[in-house]
């Protein structure tokens, strides 16, 4: 498994990116998306890093934020779900 250093960001992003590309019905929290979605594409990222890719994919609109009572969850923002 492959750490990403610091300035893999974008990199991070482009694994949310393409994680969701192929499971647009996926839907999880920055902690299980660095536990479940990047290990199964090779990285190794801390979740402070999945929350700046996060970030950047919300700004971009990718991405979107579903509140739940126990926190909040990531999912395609063109997905299925309501």
């Amino acid at each position: 498994m492959r750490n990403v250093s610091k300035g893999g960001v974008d990199e991070v992003a482009r694994a949310i990116e393409a994680y969701l590309a192929g499971h647009p019905d996926a839907a999880d929290n920055e902690h299980g998306i660095a536990a479940w979605w990047l290990p199964g594409m090779g990285l190794d990222v801390p979740v402070v890093q999945v929350r700046q890719a996060l970030d950047a994919l919300l700004q971009r609109g990718v991405v979107m934020v579903v509140a739940l009572p126990g926190g909040a969850i990531y999912r395609a923002a063109n997905g299925r779900r309501s």
